[in-house]
């Protein structure tokens, strides 16, 4: 999925996007929201942009949905097995399911687990730009600032 963003700041080797609200994106809210409502992104200026050109971003779907599973199911499926694990564990104490603090306990703690695990494969992640968003061109740039892949035939 493209999307056209405007570059805010320019920072080392990285670039700071606006984007702005798109009909693709409808009501998810998975990026950060600024203060009114467009997103905010850090990419890698392959292309040399600078502050106030618009940008074309490319953005993987099944990298966005990767992520959003990550964030908001994984930490849920780790916390089930926390308390089925702590379930089977404290049975022996507990007269009747349910009154298990032990399973209520365990699920905290697979869930602050998977938050952590989550923390470090993005960090992991993160220094690979595996699920970054990839530059791939200026939109409406001059034709001196497009790159030249081929010469124009005169």
């Amino acid at each position: 999925m493209e999307e056209i963003g405007r570059v805010i700041d320019v920072q080392n080797n990285n670039i700071i996007i606006e984007l702005g609200d798109s009909s693709q994106c409808g009501s998810c809210n998975s990026c950060g929201s600024g203060d009114r409502g467009q997103k905010i992104l850090s990419v890698e200026n392959t292309l040399d942009a600078k502050v106030n050109d618009r940008v074309i971003l490319d953005i993987s779907p099944v990298k966005s949905i990767l992520a959003s599973l990550t964030l908001f199911v994984f930490p849920l499926l780790m916390m089930i097995a926390g308390y089925f694990i702590g379930e089977n564990i404290g049975q022996l104490d507990a007269s009747a399911r349910g009154e298990n603090p032990v399973a209520i306990i365990s699920s905290i703690v697979f869930l602050f687990l998977s938050l952590g695990m989550i923390y470090y494969f993005d960090r992991y992640l993160g220094k690979r730009n595996k699920l970054k968003p990839r530059l791939v061109g200026l939109y409406g740039a001059s034709p001196e600032r497009v790159p030249q892949v081929f010469p124009l035939n005169q």
